[in-house]
């Protein structure tokens, strides 16, 4: 032993102890609060980590029962109750839910519930939004989209619809000729969005816009007149969505609505005609007290003839049915076809009404210009619209709905 351990003064080993006596109330308090805390990390560990219920389950009790702090014993409550819910024991669960909700009316759990509400009800407003501004792309209304843009803009602002919005802004300028706009908006998608399938989506609208306009610039030289081509505005990554109606979580390519095929899963190459059409069947709905639109669809007919039409129809509503209030507008379809929307009818018959009216006047008077093996009519509802994205489907919904069906 060196000669400084020897000097070295021997300790008791109760020494090193700090021994903190309870001396007061606010001492006792503390004592409580730690314990208090410490039993329920300790429950936690023997539930979660250990999936040992047995030995968490008293020390949970241990907490309820000295109920010494309210969020603690709430904590405790639904600990238990999330693994009662786990293994399937709903009715105790169930019970200890209304316990929670009586002795805890502001707690933990009422407040998770509220803000769950709240989003959910955020998120119910805004796709009920989206599917009106997507309808309204569907059947080419701009003027009614673009007054309801700057509210919709707002509305969708930090939610998981923005980004399919700013693809139906694209699709909108793209069609009325704003190719410098859409090219913007795609550039701050580009830009904005982490996802690689919507970068590469815009980047490829973009290519698309600019070729159109390489060969809109060499026809106008050749003093040729072709109709333009719709340029395909939609992104692949809309699984965000959880309505079943718009949802595009299974898109396999674009088509000339600007949407994709909701019904559908990919198809290759090799796959017959057949295999297409079936994998794009699709449940029509049968509401016919909902609103509904006539689809003169038209086949290789030019863009300036497809307006005539419309302008046409604009007349005559406004001559003979102007208490109807009618809309008139136009999308390209496909390559050939176009559609020219009238509408909303208030429902199936009365637009079947007004089709019996005019379809006697189409080839004489009013779209005396278009040969009749170029256009057919269709009745279609307005949630069937939205289901209806190329040209498979809309021949299924011919044919499910032949009484629907007009040809001129």
């Amino acid at each position: 032993m060196s000669k400084n351990s020897k000097n070295t003064p021997k300790r008791d080993s109760t020494d090193s102890l700090e021994i903190r006596l309870i001396e007061n109330d606010i001492a006792l308090a503390e004592s409580k609060t730690s314990w208090n805390k410490n039993s329920l990390a300790i429950a936690k560990i023997f539930l979660y980590e250990l999936d040992d219920f047995e030995k968490a389950l008293p020390r949970y009790q241990a907490v309820i029962q000295n109920n010494i702090e309210p969020n603690t014993t709430e904590s405790a409550l639904l600990d238990i109750t999330s693994h009662y819910l786990h293994i399937g024991q709903t009715t105790i669960s169930d019970s200890l839910i209304q316990l929670i909700t009586r002795r805890f009316p502001e707690g933990i759990f009422i407040q998770k519930k509220k803000a769950k509400e709240n989003l959910d009800r955020i998120d119910k407003n805004s796709s009920e939004a989206y599917k009106t501004a997507y309808f309204l792309a569907q059947i080419g209304d701009w003027e009614q989209f673009s007054v309801q843009m700057e509210t919709a803009e707002e509305q969708f602002k930090g939610t998981k619809w923005n980004t399919p919005y700013q693809f139906l802004k694209v699709k909108m300028n793209a069609q009325q000729g704003k190719d410098s706009i859409a090219i913007v908006l795609l550039n701050e998608l580009i830009t904005k969005n982490k996802s690689e399938s919507i970068k590469a989506r815009a980047r490829n609208i973009i290519t698309e816009i600019n070729n159109r306009k390489v060969t809109e610039a060499y026809l106008a030289a050749l003093k040729i007149e072709k109709p333009t081509k719709l340029v395909n505005t939609n992104e692949e990554a809309l699984e965000l969505s959880k309505n079943p109606r718009i949802a595009l979580k299974n898109d396999s390519s674009l088509n000339r609505f600007g949407t994709t095929n909701t019904m559908a899963p990919p198809v290759t190459k090799n796959d017959s005609a057949q295999t297409r059409a079936e994998t794009n069947l699709i449940n029509f709905t049968n509401d016919s007290l909902e609103q509904h639109y006539i689809a003169l669809q038209t086949m290789n007919v030019s863009t300036v003839f497809v307006k005539e039409i419309q302008n046409a129809f604009k007349d005559v509503n406004t001559e003979d049915f102007r208490k109807l209030n009618l809309a008139v507008t136009y999308v390209q379809f496909t390559d050939q076809s176009h559609i020219v929307w009238i509408g909303p009818f208030t429902n199936a018959s009365d637009g079947l009404a007004y089709i019996n009216k005019v379809k006697p006047r189409l080839s004489t008077e009013i779209i005396s210009f278009i040969a009749k093996k170029q256009y057919d009519l269709t009745l279609i509802g307005k949630s069937n619209i939205i289901l209806i994205n190329n040209q498979e489907q809309l021949d299924q919904y011919k044919r499910d709905k032949s009484n629907y069906n007009f040809k001129p």
